[in-house]
């Protein structure tokens, strides 16, 4: 009695297979499909019979089948009981049909990927030759889970500023360059990959085309640090490199200034006067040597562009030179301006005399100066010397009368030995003008 339904239920799946006079054979499902995540794609079946037969036959003979559909991994994709997929998340995973009752089935391998939509850089960077010379670009793709893709970077000028297969930046001189961030296809050589490449073929219309894509698939590592003619050449089978993914970032390299060095550190200055305090820079070739002067009392010293100190008034004030590059760095210059040194003054005054005096003069020292600053104080004058006494005046020759010897008349007693002056002979008087007779 079992072999007899035994034998009943070979009938009925011979039966089924071989519906409508169609003789089903095989199932057969595409060998590789890739999908992007959240799509969804039906599959669908091919028939093998055993003889030529209308689509409408087989098509009939099919729909008496009794289909099952599984997933080797549901995280990456599913499928409903019409042959339905839906990528759910990034990966690989076979879709199995297999036909209930009988050994047929088929598989296809699906690839579930995450296409890149952008690339996000920063608009510009600043390097330092002498500080920070290196830095991370931080340049990412979006959505940042896109798979099968890497970020591949190039410099414009690389005597300015080289980049990393990482994307990190190196400053080499002064200067400005571009670094331009740009999607690629990053497939590690497997040996899964290698196994499929027979199914990438089968889309590839020339034999010159399988060479060249067999050629794209050998290209070492390295070459993802320039940007290939064409990305989507790369992964023809997958095709998950958009063209036009890439971003530019502005570089610019200097070179800081680290100290400021000044002539002179202070000084000391009368209202009035200036000088000139010179800076200098280091290093040398600093990128901008450029320094600001400024005062911190400009009402008792100004400073110009050129570093020209002119005091103001008396006080202290603190000249400052600073990087206009880097305010962090400066040096100072302090000042001491004292008021300017009073104009001694000499008064000479005298008194008159009468004739034959001498004149007496008074002094007036000049005011005592600052004792900050020497002042010249000159000797005093020599009194002038006397005016010389007159000479007494000859005697007029008398015009006549008596001049009594030893009188009010005879003053000098001039005449003493002369006896009474008759006028009548001058010439007698020998002494020559003295008081002494001759003989005497």
């Amino acid at each position: 009695m079992k072999k007899k339904f035994a034998w009943i239920a070979v009938i009925a799946m011979v039966l089924s297979l071989v519906g409508c006079g169609v003789d089903i054979t095989s199932v057969s499902l595409p060998t590789d499909i890739v999908m992007e995540k959240g799509v969804t794609q039906q599959l669908e079946i091919e028939y093998g019979t055993k003889a030529d037969a209308e689509q409408e036959k087989i098509a009939e003979a099919a729909s008496k089948l009794n289909l099952t559909w599984t997933s080797s991994d549901e995280e990456v994709a599913t499928v409903d009981e019409t042959g339905l997929v839906t990528a759910v998340g990034a990966g690989e995973a076979d879709i199995t049909v297999s036909v209930s009752d009988a050994n047929i089935s088929s598989t296809t391998h699906v690839k579930v990927v995450i296409t890149p939509t952008g690339v996000e850089a920063p608009d510009s960077i600043e390097l330092v030759t002498n500080g920070e010379n290196s830095k991370a670009l931080g340049a990412k793709m979006t959505p940042e889970d896109a798979t099968e893709v890497k970020l591949a970077y190039e410099s414009s000028d690389e005597s300015v500023a080289t980049v990393d297969e990482n994307g990190v930046v190196t400053a080499v001189a002064d200067g400005e360059c571009v670094i331009t961030t740009y999607v690629t296809a990053d497939i590690p050589a497997t040996a899964e990959s290698a196994e499929a490449k027979p199914v990438v073929d089968e889309v590839v219309s020339s034999e010159a085309e399988v060479a060249d894509s067999a050629a794209d698939s050998e290209t070492p590592d390295d070459a993802v640090a320039s940007e290939p003619e064409d990305t989507t050449d790369i992964d023809s089978s997958f095709g998950v490199v958009p063209d036009g993914l890439s971003a530019e970032t502005k570089v610019t390299v200097t070179t800081k200034v680290e100290q400021i060095t000044l002539n002179k550190t202070e000084g000391i200055l009368t209202v009035g006067n200036s000088v000139t305090v010179t800076a200098t820079v280091t290093p040398d070739n600093a990128t901008n040597a450029t320094v600001n002067w400024t005062s911190s009392d400009e009402t008792v010293a100004t400073v110009d562009s050129n570093g020209k100190v002119t005091a103001v008034a008396a006080g202290s004030a603190t000249i400052t030179a600073t990087s206009e590059s880097d305010g962090d760095v400066s040096a100072d210059y302090a000042l001491t301006v004292n008021k300017a040194a009073a104009k001694p003054a000499t008064n000479y005054s005298g008194t008159g005399s009468s004739a034959g005096a001498a004149t007496t003069p008074s002094y007036t020292a000049p005011s005592t100066p600052s004792a900050s600053t020497p002042t010249y104080v000159p000797e005093p004058a020599p009194a002038p010397a006397p005016d010389p006494a007159p000479a007494p005046a000859e005697p007029s020759q008398p015009s006549g009368g008596d001049i009594v010897p030893g009188s009010t008349e005879d003053y000098d007693n001039r005449y003493k030995d002369f006896g009474q002056w008759s006028g009548t002979d001058w010439t007698q008087d020998s002494s020559c003008g003295t008081n002494q007779t001759e003989g005497d």
